[in-house]
C-alpha cells in the first residue's frame, strides 16, 4: 500500500511510517534564536563531537594512555619508552627506528610540554576524537596550550591485540 499523499514518488506506507518514528526518535535541532537550555549538551570529547577533554588518569590500554605514556616518555628523554608506544609494524625495523629517532622523536621531545595542562601527573587536553572508517583505529585531538591560535594536532592511534597503539603522532 502506497501513501496517497505521495502518488508522484510512490513512497510505501510502511516506510513512510518508519520515517515518521525515526524523526519523532531524534532530538530536535537547535533553531536561531531557541534559549541555549532547549540545544542538548554535546559530550566532550565523545567521538565526533564537540567539547574539550581533560585527561590525567586514561584508562589502561586506551589510546589516551598510549598519548599519556609517549608524553611522559618526550618529558624524561626516553626513546625506548616512546618507540613502546608505537604499533610494532612502524618501529620494527631498524631503518624505521633510526628514521622515528631521527625525525618523529627530536621534534616531538622538543615540543611535548606545549600539550600539557599539568606534569604531575601528565595531562594533556582532548578536543575531539574521530573514529575511522576502520573501527580499530581512532584519531585524538590535542590542544597545544603553548600557541593558542594552533590548531588541535592528531594522533592516529590503532587497536591491535587488545590495546591502543601510535601510529601516527603529529605532536
Amino acid at each position: 500500500m502506497y501513501c496517497p499523499l505521495s502518488a508522484s514518488r510512490r513512497i510505501p506506507l510502511r516506510l513512510l511510517a518508519a520515517m515518521v518514528a525515526l524523526a519523532a526518535a531524534v532530538p530536535a535541532l537547535a533553531r536561531p534564536g531557541d534559549p541555549p537550555s532547549a540545544v542538548p549538551a554535546p559530550t566532550p570529547g565523545a567521538p565526533g563531537q564537540p567539547g574539550s577533554e581533560s585527561v590525567s588518569a586514561p584508562v589502561k590500554d586506551s589510546a589516551e594512555a598510549a598519548i599519556q605514556a609517549a608524553l611522559e616518555a618526550a618529558l624524561a628523554g626516553n626513546f625506548a619508552a616512546y618507540l613502546a608506544q608505537i604499533v610494532p609494524a612502524e618501529r620494527d625495523g631498524e631503518e624505521q627506528r633510526k628514521q622515528k629517532e631521527r625525525y618523529e622523536w627530536k621534534r616531538f621531545k622538543a615540543q611535548a610540554a606545549w600539550y600539557l595542562t599539568a606534569r604531575k601527573p601528565v595531562t594533556f587536553q582532548v578536543v575531539k576524537r574521530e573514529m575511522l572508517e576502520d573501527a580499530n583505529q581512532i584519531k585524538i585531538f590535542v590542544k597545544d596550550q603553548v600557541h593558542s591560535e594552533r590548531s588541535p594536532v592528531p594522533v592516529q592511534c590503532v587497536n591491535e591485540g587488545g590495546r591502543w597503539w601510535i601510529r601516527t603522532n603529529s605532536l
